[in-house]
């Protein structure tokens, strides 16, 4: 009788099914950050596709590497290696984990990276902390002692090393997650060098099984701080590839990787219905002993632990059908190791080549203590998919290892899993240089019987679905991963809300959505999930289909909730799970901040985890001593592009603050009538007056007369109107905006203050998804609006938008308030305001954008100075047919080299000289003189470039009279000026669309300005004709075409260094250089939106400071950013003398108020706080909390104790303890309303204090016992 076959005895006589699941141990979560993979999904396609991640160190940590070398770092001379690097080491969501910025910047980045590895790998077991929070799980994790960043904040940071040290201690690594989340379970590092993370597996596992915790998290990490090679240790591969067990191969790899799993005994993994990647049938360790060198590699010691690991897990060696092998690519490391596996294999059987291996250092190379668990991940993963993976590089069999006569063969290729049993097995190794071995014997995971019945059942529930996340954004990103798991993935989809309603923590930004029988279907809830995406965040609550919201806080609320949930709980399991309404009741209250009982909701019912996306984080970059990279710029908000949204805006303000009579100017339509009517409803005096019968001398009488205080002109189209020629739009011109110039214009030489101005428009913008319809004939009305405004300070000026479905009732309460939106819009009777926002930057290549090898691009005002720098950088990128039209009149083609050799005197000489500089650049190119407002002549010269290129493929519409040439204020303005300045804009782009329309254009960009922001006194017109262009391409995006309208901010380009230095005080933007321009130019082609205004914020402009005189809302972003500018130049003003001791002079509240800040700032590492922010809540700790305290003694000697630390946490209230100390007898002199209520009971913070105080308690207990005070945790 064979060995193998007593084994098999043993193994059934001895023991009983039931006590071999306790002792094996199932992997239930996994979470990774590989060379080019950050997630299991990402790293396993890379396997299977055989892709090689060793590369060139990236450039963002070549820099910071390089400015290390430069200042501290002199002595490194070697050479960056390739390796399987990790892209960026700096970056860490610090405000995820509730720790200070400064903190992050502090911890090395092993601790940084393993601490979101376990989360994520908690998260994909389909468990929240909470539900781990108290219970015995251990850590084990594979690590090295490293002392570089420790050196680099010694050398860079002095200061701060002492706040350093503790959190940097190499234990940290472990400790500080299980800290985090509350583990009681053992917490361990192991170093064995690479074996490190394959003994912290098997040691978890050992752990597990001794009843020493229920579940343990086992990993490695290895993050190189300086990849330069400057020594060699005998074992690099010269190519920096490990070619393992190839006849080339002459050493290993480099590579970096951190990643952990979740592991837990089988029995009560499938008794919880856990989700098993693969199971852990034994394992064991061993050491080298006396081997020939300390380092050198020992055949029998590897021999011994593989049969052992076989003996631990109680298998037949011949059903292994795959082994991950330590595999290092080295001379004598891969003859040993197969040395070692063939000796051990013989042991049990003769067969040959039955078994296969495979090494990922040739993927990734060799990740030192981080090795055995990439190799081990690798296998589970294999196991898991039923597929075995290729090794790369391996070209020629090593000609030291007789493959043919042994149990293995090298597998190459990627091919399907088969063995020699129904379930797969395998085994991992991985070797310590140092002598330490571990082996490990993995199998397939069976899926229960029940649960193969049970998946994808019918049933007459239904379930919550539920996504909830730290920010918006970060909802959003968490929804498109949802969406791609979905799309990839098929799930049960009672299992996937069970999993996200009991496997993750809920966050303040909520989201959920009740699936019934109809919405019980992968496809139904893709779909929903697209409507969210596609919704703006601040619209999210408004939607029918689905709840979202912001966890509300406050006194009492969280007894409301529970009383409330504890009431609809009972309701719906009283209902059989089954009363759609119960259940969206309790998701609205979910999604406003309610804690639902989740295990209450599903006790008693059956259901499975399954592994779903993890949590995006969003990580900063947080690094020691920023490598300078100043330019001398101004600073500014980090965008370049931005957009006007519309935001729901409920009226405030008092409803009837205007009284006196009216007039009312309109064009005869019925929504004239209606609010004639409702005004008189609210008992005003109403003049109305068509606006045909209005003239100087009558509106003179009126405004006379009748003692007018407020004038309404209503410019009303109605939705029936259809404007198809050019004739129509003349009328629409004359009946519209040139009526309006003469009103404003006559009211303005009447000289008449105190009258203020209202004009009512309908659809003149796209302000919801709903609407259908825009007219940007009234778009001009608005933009004519906001400059006479500008000119008239005296009096208000107001637009006011609306939809047929607004009540004329309505729109009048408006009318009369008090409100200081200069512009807000009505839809189905819901206001709403304009705010300017940020749109977010996505990185493109270009080939990404639109534009065609031999594409053929028309641009009006080619020869301007943006249709020219437009055109230059289209032939300077891309090998292209450029057609440009301007009104000069220039010789033709063949003649153009001659005048340009001639004299320079040539009236075309200018624009001849940069058309030929367009040819020599690699375009054809054209050039036509032609009126763009002449549709004749414009329908004639686009049929003569399709008739030489075939198709249009883009259209560019530059044309123009600039703000600059042209304009005066209104009161002074001729007719016929004004219509030169509209002409180009508003007749060109309707002929030039309608001429262009046949060609089914890649893109249509209009040539806009940043003026329709404000306007601008003296351009009335000009800001009116760009309002149509950002109208006309939100119309024509509704019909379907892929129009934008670019809000140029001004162009450094035709401006002289004087006009830009008058302009800079006053301009929103900073000037644009051509290049950062042209840039923008093609980013805004792939951009979803019709409107884009392009420029950098320009901070120190006046006009960011008057917000309340903007006719929009800013963003939070926007209002942060100069909030965070403001607050800087405040510090930088204080004096000296009073930073140094403000403590011995009056110090007034707002500047005690502001050191304070500047001290948090300092030792937490925060750009921004406010003054109602809680210390400890972000990121404070026992050693910051001295650090605090040491500063503010050196300011207020004597003042601030470690105890005010902690009773006044936040700065207004430290604030008002310091002002009240050094002036006992002022009352505080500030007029903030200060709102901070201590989060524990007098009482018991005043025992802390007192124990605090007599040295009874250390700073960290106190730390320990506030946070559970406060439940801050």
């Amino acid at each position: 009788m064979k060995l193998a076959d007593i084994l098999i005895e043993d193994v059934m006589d001895g023991e009983s099914m039931e006590e071999i699941q306790d002792k094996d141990i199932a992997v239930i979560g996994i979470a990774l950050q590989f060379p080019d993979a950050a997630s299991p999904a990402e790293f396993w396609n890379n396997l299977m596709n055989g892709v090689d991640s060793i590369k060139p160190i990236p450039q963002r940590r070549k820099k910071d590497v390089d400015h290390l070398r430069n200042t501290i770092k002199k002595d490194l001379k070697g050479e960056y290696q390739e390796a399987g690097y990790l892209e960026e080491i700096d970056a860490f969501d610090y405000s995820f984990f509730n720790i200070s910025p400064k903190e992050a910047s502090l911890m090395d980045p092993v601790h940084r990276k393993f601490l979101e590895i376990v989360w994520s790998a908690v998260e994909d077991a389909g468990y929240s902390t909470r539900c781990l929070a108290g219970k015995n799980v251990g850590m084990y994790v594979g690590v090295s002692p490293d002392a570089d960043y420790k050196s680099v904040i010694a050398q860079l940071e002095p200061d701060h090393l002492f706040m350093s040290l503790p959190g940097n201690l190499r234990p940290m690594v472990g400790s500080r997650p299980s800290h985090m989340l509350d583990w009681r379970g053992p917490n361990m590092v192991i170093d064995t060098t690479c074996s490190s993370s394959l003994v912290a597996v098997h040691t978890a596992c050992q752990a597990i099984r001794s009843g020493e915790c229920e579940m343990a998290v086992a990993g490695g990490a290895q993050v190189h701080l300086f990849p330069v090679r400057d020594f060699n240790v005998g074992i690099e591969s010269s190519n920096n590839r490990t070619r393992a067990f190839d006849d080339g191969s002459d050493g290993t790899g480099t590579g970096e990787g951190v990643a952990a799993v979740l592991l837990k005994s089988l029995g009560q993994a499938r008794k919880a219905g856990d989700h098993i990647y693969a199971v852990i049938k034994g394992s064991a360790v061993n050491h080298d002993g006396a081997s020939i060198g300390i380092t050198a590699p020992n055949p029998v010691a590897q021999e011994a632990v593989l049969v052992q690991a076989w003996k631990n897990a109680n298998i037949t060696p011949e059903t292994l059908s795959y082994i991950e092998v330590h595999g290092t690519g080295t001379k004598l490391g891969d003859p040993v190791e197969i040395d070692g596996i063939n000796r051990a294999f013989s042991r049990y059987t003769s067969k040959k080549q039955f078994c296969a291996i495979g090494t990922v250092k040739s993927n990734i190379g060799h990740l030192d203590q981080a090795a055995g668990i990439a190799g081990f991940i690798k296998a589970v993963l294999a196991l898991h998919h039923k597929k075995l993976p290729p090794s790369l590089h391996f070209v020629r069999p090593n000609r030291k290892i007789n493959f043919e006569d042994t149990a293995i063969y090298i597998n190459d290729q990627p091919v399907n899993w088969t063995g020699a049993q129904a379930l797969g097995r395998c085994g991992v190794s991985s070797f310590g240089i140092t002598g330490t071995n571990c082996h490990i014997v993995l199998e397939e995971a069976a899926l229960p019987d029940e649960m193969q019945a049970y998946r994808f059942s019918t049933s007459e529930e239904v379930h919550a679905f539920t996504i909830s996340a730290k920010s918006a954004d970060s909802l959003k990103r968490l929804v498109e991963r949802y969406k791609l798991a979905l799309t990839e993935h098929e799930y049960d989809l009672k299992d996937l809300c069970y999993t996200l309603n009991t496997g993750r923590d809920h966050h303040d930004y909520r989201f959920g959505v009740v699936l019934t029988g109809e919405q019980m279907n992968k496809q139904a809830l893709i779909t929903l999930l697209n409507q969210v995406l596609s919704t703006e965040s601040e619209d999210l609550g408004t939607q029918d289909r689905f709840f979202y919201g912001v966890r509300e806080r406050g006194p009492g609320k969280d007894e409301s909730f529970a009383k409330n949930t504890d009431r609809l709980t009972e309701q719906f399991i009283a209902g059989n799970y089954r009363e759609e309404s119960v259940l969206s009741q309790l998701l609205h209250l979910y999604t406003q901040g309610a804690e639902l009982n989740w295990p209450l909701i599903y006790g008693g019912r059956r259901y499975y985890k399954v592994p779903l996306p993890t949590y995006p984080f969003t990580p900063s970059r947080c690094w020691i001593s920023e490598p300078s990279d100043s330019t001398g710029h101004e600073e500014r908000v980090d965008s370049a592009f931005y957009r006007k949204k519309w935001k729901r805006q409920p009226l405030t303000g008092p409803a009837e603050a205007r009284r006196g009579p009216v007039l009312l100017i309109d064009n005869g339509t019925a929504k004239g009538g209606e609010i004639a009517r409702a005004y008189k409803e609210e008992g005003t005096v109403v003049v109305e007056v068509r606006i045909e019968e209005l003239d100087d001398d009558s509106l003179e009488r009126i405004l006379t007369a009748n003692r007018i205080g407020q004038i309404v002109y209503v410019q009303h189209n109605g939705i029936n109107r259809v404007m198809d020629s050019v004739q129509e739009l003349d009328r629409n011109l004359t009946d519209g905006i040139y009526r309006l110039f003469g009103i404003m214009k006559g009211i303005s030489r009447l000289d008449k203050t105190g009258i203020d101005l209202f004009l009512v428009t309908d659809c003149a913008h796209k302000v919801t998804d709903e609407d259908s319809l825009v007219i940007p004939e009234n778009a001009m009305a608005v933009g004519l609006g906001l400059t006479y405004a500008l000119e008239h300070r005296a009096s208000a000026c107001r637009m006011i938008d609306i939809d047929e479905l607004t009540d004329a009732r309505v729109l009048v309460k408006e009318l009369l308030s008090s409100s200081q939106d200069k512009i807000a819009a009505f839809r189905n009777n819901a206001r709403y305001t304009e705010v300017l926002a940020p749109v977010m930057e996505t990185n493109q290549s270009d080939d990404q954008y639109p534009i065609r090898d031999n594409g053929v691009y028309v641009l009006t005002g080619g020869l301007g100075v943006i249709g020219l720098q437009i055109a230059r950088s289209l032939a300077a990128h891309h090998k292209v047919n450029l057609v440009l039209l301007g009104r000069t009149e220039l010789p033709g083609q063949p003649e153009w080299e001659a005048i340009v050799q001639g004299v320079q005197e040539h009236p075309g000489y200018r624009q001849i000289h940069d058309l030929l500089e367009l040819e020599k650049m690699g375009a054809t190119v054209f050039y036509y003189s032609v009126d763009v407002t002449d549709e004749p002549q414009m329908m004639h010269t686009m049929n003569a470039v399709r008739q030489r290129f075939g198709r249009i493929h883009g259209v560019v519409h530059s044309a123009g009279v600039g703000s600059r040439m042209k304009g005066a204020f209104i009161r002074d303005e001729d007719l016929s000026v004004a219509q030169q300045v509209l002409s180009p804009k508003v007749k060109g782009t309707w002929i030039l669309d309608r001429a262009t329309r046949q060609d089914a254009l890649d893109f249509f960009v209009l040539c806009s300005s940043a003026i329709t922001l404000i306007g601008g006194a003296g351009s009335g017109h000009y800001t009116a004709a760009n309002c149509f262009l950002n109208a006309y391409a939100s119309k024509r995006r509704l019909e379907g075409a892929n129009m934008t309208s670019i809000n140029w901010s001004a162009w450094q380009a035709g401006i002289s260094e004087r006009e830009q230095t008058g302009m800079r005080s006053s301009q929103l933007f900073e000037l644009l250089g051509s290049d950062e321009a042209t840039q923008a130019f093609y980013h805004t082609l792939n951009l979803p939106y019709a409107q884009v205004i392009v420029g950098r914020i320009h901070t120190e402009s006046a006009v960011w400071g008057m917000e309340e005189w903007l006719p929009f809302g800013l963003s939070d972003e926007i209002k942060d950013a100069l909030a965070e500018r403001s607050s800087e130049e405040k510090l930088n003003e204080w004096p000296e003398s009073a930073l140094a001791s403000p403590g011995n002079r009056i110090a007034s509240y707002d500047e005690i108020s502001r050191y304070i800040a500047s001290a948090w700032k300092d030792v937490l590492g925060y750009e921004q706080i406010k003054e109602t922010d809680n210390f400890f809540e972000i990121g404070g700790d026992s050693i910051m909390i001295t650090s605090i305290q040491r500063k503010l003694e050196q300011l207020f000697p004597g003042v601030v104790t470690l105890g005010d630390l902690f009773s006044f946490p936040s700065i207004a209230s430290l604030a008002e303890h310091i002002f009240g100390q050094i002036h006992p007898s002022k009352p505080n002199d500030s007029t903030m309303e200060r709102d901070y209520e201590p989060p524990a009971s007098g009482m018991q913070i005043t025992e802390m204090l007192k124990q605090l105080k007599e040295g009874k308690l250390s700073v960290d207990h106190a730390m320990k016992n506030y946070r559970s005070l406060g439940d801050l945790k």
